[in-house]
């Protein structure tokens, strides 16, 4: 009914073929290599918030709206806003995002001509996500309460203008490189088995980088990126 197909790995000698089935005639030491990768965790430290979860859905909301106009606004800019705001700890980088999104004339250069959205103004919704964001900042808050509980050596992967950020920290479990820095331990044999922490997370591509690593990872995200990871799984 279901049309199933299963795949049996196997390490003898002959390989069969029986319907669905197939079997691969797999080498011990591939098994084995297998086996070990099974046992690395890949753990999700999901931040729960009503009041994003609400501002974001306004916000999908106003994106909607002004798309389904008699001329309808596309605002690919603002795409990648949200995934920046997801993304900021530091209150700068917030400053920094609410700086640039007063600047972006993408909804205000409309073929409509249209000047007032009320309550559907997606500017206006960002804008108000941000704000909170950077008044509360959850993200940064369950980061700091991850740092203080790690007893013992971990791997913190944090963003190139974050680096200082994190230098004050004085738990010496932690070490706090950047993604690139990561990849040269890993082509120089020097990651070991510390567990990795990683707080941003973007799509297919992060994914396969996360999933191929060797180590424990815990990952500390946003409901929406936690979303967006478990696309990643289907």
């Amino acid at each position: 009914r279901y049309n199933f197909r299963l795949i049996v790995l196997s390490n003898e000698s002959e390989v069969k073929k029986t319907g669905n089935i197939t079997l691969w005639n797999w080498q011990k030491e591939e098994v084995e290599l297998l086996e070990q990768k099974n046992d690395k965790k890949i753990e999700i430290d999901c931040i729960v918030d009503k009041e994003i979860n609400c501002l974001i859905q306004h916000f999908e909301k106003c994106i909607k709206y002004v798309s389904e106009l008699e001329y309808p606004i596309k605002l690919k800019s603002y795409g990648y806003f949200l995934r920046l705001v997801l993304n900021a700890i530091q209150e700068e980088q917030f400053d920094y995002l609410l700086m640039r999104l007063k600047s972006n004339k993408e909804l205000e250069r409309n073929e409509g001509g249209y000047e007032d959205f009320g309550d559907n103004n997606p500017k206006e919704a960002l804008k108000n996500l941000i704000s909170y964001l950077k008044a509360n900042n959850p993200k940064l808050k369950k980061l700091n309460e991850a740092i203080s509980k790690t007893t013992k050596k971990t791997l913190y992967i944090v963003d190139r203008e974050d680096i200082e950020f994190f230098k004050t920290n004085r738990n010496k479990n932690c070490q706090f490189i950047t993604q690139k820095e990561l990849k040269k331990f890993i082509k120089n044999g020097e990651l070991y088995k510390n567990p990795i922490v990683f707080y941003t997370f973007n799509g297919s591509k992060d994914f396969d980088f996360i999933y191929n690593l060797p180590n424990n990872v815990q990952l500390i995200l946003y409901e929406q990126e936690k979303e967006l990871y478990n696309k990643q799984l289907q």
